[in-house]
């Protein structure tokens, strides 16, 4: 039996982009570059190297979310919004150049022939009910991290994901040990075995998971129109 590698970060906006989620399928594609890198550069060492292990990644609201004015999780900061079994692992530039994802809410950019990449035409993605999604610069050269080209980009793919409500919330926190799910800017990561109650727990969740992922224990609002901003990497 493999060893579990449990992921966790905050999200600071929240509406259906970071992460992606529809039908069957969840991506982690923009926001949280770090994150993205270690836990696809792991992933993919694993399956070739035959090993067993388990990646999973764990959404938080972050302050900013809670806070917002119009926010609809005011007040549930650290509260865990999903939780994500990692499925599978996708080159940046395979996921926004293959035209079998082209129409997720997270397709912001377009790849050229030259590699790098290009907004134009995305701009019916970069705007939901008039906020804005990585519209920045900044934002879009982080995505593809053109500072170190040289790095790997991957794109998080979970088939096996559900959001949480907040009694499943408490249980998660009360099984894991203080401090090991993040608490501000950036990520944290420890390591379990499968074995323990917390993998049990999260294992049973996904088990019990209906069609939609759990996504009855969003706000009703939320499951009306899941348009909106996106998680950046700061709580």
């Amino acid at each position: 039996m493999g060893k579990h590698y449990i992921y966790s970060y905050r999200l600071t906006y929240f509406g259906g982009t970071a992460p992606c989620y529809d039908d069957d399928l969840l991506s982690l594609a923009i926001c949280k570059r770090d994150m993205r890198r270690v836990m696809g550069r792991n992933f993919n060492a694993d399956r070739n190297n035959n090993q067993d292990n388990t990646y999973w990644f764990i959404g938080i609201v972050g302050c900013g979310l809670a806070d917002a004015s119009n926010s609809l999780f005011r007040g549930n900061a650290g509260e865990i919004l999903y939780i994500a079994k990692l499925t599978d692992v996708i080159d940046f530039s395979d996921y926004f150049s293959n035209p079998k994802y082209k129409n997720r809410k997270d397709q912001i950019y377009k790849e050229c022939k030259d590699g790098k990449y290009s907004t134009a035409g995305c701009q019916k993605w970069f705007e939901h009910t008039g906020s804005e999604v990585h519209k920045e610069p900044d934002l879009q050269e982080r995505d593809w991290d053109v500072q170190h080209g040289s790095k790997e980009t991957f794109v998080l793919i979970s088939k096996e994901y559900s959001f949480v409500d907040l009694s499943m919330s408490k249980t998660i926190e009360c099984l894991t040990e203080d401090g090991k799910l993040a608490k501000g800017v950036g990520h944290t990561w420890f390591e379990t075995s499968g074995d323990s109650k917390m993998v049990k727990f999260l294992e049973e969740i996904l088990s019990h998971a209906n069609i939609k992922h759990g996504i009855e224990n969003f706000p009703a609002e939320v499951q009306k129109d899941c348009a909106g901003g996106c998680g950046k990497d700061k709580a």
